[in-house]
């Protein structure tokens, strides 16, 4: 992994006290928001210490003296592991039975120099600015970067490089056929003097692909993806057009997709759904031309396949759709349209007029079962309104928070993965607390829902998008 260097000022009082972690601006994506929050373990007795003291007066009588606490807690935790409030309310419910929840911490209340600060190498000029506008920051305690452990000298500075690489030599705009040499998983580039890394992907652009270099290395494979699919449409046009036609099924289905609205563009989508089946049947990524042609021979004679899998959840799912949009328009009475405010919510959210494209395939081979859910919901509220409202008062507010977070999320490959590992989970929990009998891919507890949550909240807070 690259590291950044540490600068340490003793400087009371004012914000650059304490540490500082000097990075280019374009490796900012790289952070990890919990890893600031460890800051470094020279300090981290009296940041525990700190920690501790900011929790309400009838927790913290029951660790008395506070000191003598943190120093017995220290070596029981896994510096830099997850989030470190989090380790220490694990902690202090394994040693002393006490249950404090990780938000009962409180970072703000800290001072200057047990929060880690974050300089951009090409403005270390600037004064720094809070995490939550994703720029030069004071880290919080949720805060996360990557850097060297230091014992709060001030270490060596990485040696700096003349120049700036020129991202343009490695980019590529308007191709149509795999011209563009080897595909590397990641390439070196100097920012500010000081090595970035980045991750060639080959992005969708429609009618042509182009090849980016993305900072972050989920978003580039995700990209990439997508990009080999558009190229297979591209490359392999008139056999996927083939196969959209004669689907099985099809005409009923394209009826069914009107009803959601889907018509526009809807035969477009599904080709890439065809096209993305059968190019990652096998998962790995061809990164050169001979492994791009091997694997476009495959994806050939994978495309029947693909189809009967597509037709497997595409079929139930827009029939299941069609019923719930009818159920979800028509008057009921008003005991139920809390529930069918929510079940509407929640089926726009699913089959959007762009689902296909944005939604990974392996989370739409789900859908019927999101789908069957949703109607057996329904279903039961005659006998079940009463546990119907009380999961909703639990769920409603998570659900409309999620839907404003997704709305800031990025999109396509730039949207944050803990934040779609949140919204997958979020459907599996709904099938969990609603439908339990139609099986629950994995856990979806409360409390896996809620770490997922955390996740999010975390990455999303560490960009400046909340």
């Amino acid at each position: 992994p690259v590291q950044y260097p540490l600068r340490y000022e003793h400087n009371p009082g004012q914000d650059t006290d304490g540490v500082t972690l000097v990075l280019p601006r374009e490796a900012s994506g790289h952070l990890d928001p919990r890893r600031l929050g460890w800051l470094v373990p020279g300090l981290l007795e009296e940041k525990v210490t700190a920690l501790l003291k900011t929790l309400p007066k009838e927790v913290r009588r029951q660790l008395v003296p506070v000191p003598d606490t943190a120093r017995a807690l220290l070596p029981k935790l896994q510096f830099g592991e997850g989030d470190l409030t989090e380790q220490l309310a694990e902690l202090l419910r394994r040693e002393h039975d006490l249950f404090v929840p990780p938000e009962e911490f409180d970072p703000d209340r800290l001072p200057a120099h047990l929060q880690m600060n974050v300089q951009y190498a090409e403005d270390a000029a600037s004064e720094t600015r809070d995490a939550s506008n994703g720029g030069p920051s004071r880290g919080r305690a949720r805060s996360g970067g990557k850097g060297a452990p230091n014992d709060g000298k001030r270490p060596a500075a990485t040696p700096a490089v003349p120049r700036d690489d020129d991202p343009v030599s490695f980019e590529h705009t308007g191709l149509t056929s795999w011209s563009f040499g080897e595909l590397p998983e990641r390439r070196t580039l100097t920012r500010g003097g000081l090595p970035v890394v980045f991750f060639p992907a080959v992005v969708d652009e429609g009618e042509s692909v182009g090849v980016r270099l993305l900072s972050d290395q989920g978003q580039a494979v995700r990209a990439t993806m997508t990009g080999l699919a558009r190229l297979f449409t591209l490359e392999e046009g008139d056999r996927i057009a083939r196969q959209v036609k004669h689907l099985p099924g099809i005409d009923r289905t394209r009826m069914h997709a009107m009803t959601r609205k889907l018509s526009p563009g809807f035969d477009r989508q599904l080709a890439m759904v065809l096209a993305s089946l059968a190019v990652f049947a096998k998962r790995t990524l061809p990164r050169t031309p001979a492994a791009w042609d091997e694997r476009r021979k495959l994806a050939r004679n994978q495309v029947p396949v693909a189809v009967q899998q597509a037709v497997d959840w595409l079929a139930p799912t827009l029939q299941r759709g069609s019923e719930l949009t009818s159920l979800t328009r028509r008057d009921v009475k008003p005991a139920f349209a809390r529930s069918q405010a929510d079940l509407r919510s929640q089926l726009d959210a699913l089959l959007h007029p762009q689902f296909l494209l944005e939604t990974p395939t392996g989370w739409l081979a789900q859908f019927p079962r999101y789908t069957a859910a949703m109607l057996l919901r329904w279903q039961r509220l005659d006998g079940g309104l009463a546990r119907d409202r009380k999961e909703m008062d639990r769920l409603e507010p998570l659900w409309e928070e999620l839907l404003q977070w997704w709305s800031l999320g990025g999109s396509g490959h730039e949207r944050l993965p803990e934040l779609e590992a949140y919204r997958w989970l979020m459907e599996e929990h709904r099938v969990h607390t609603f439908a339990q009998s139609l099986g629950v891919a994995g856990d979806a507890s409360p409390s896996k829902l809620a770490a997922a949550r955390t996740a999010a909240r975390d990455r999303l807070l560490a960009r400046g998008l909340i």
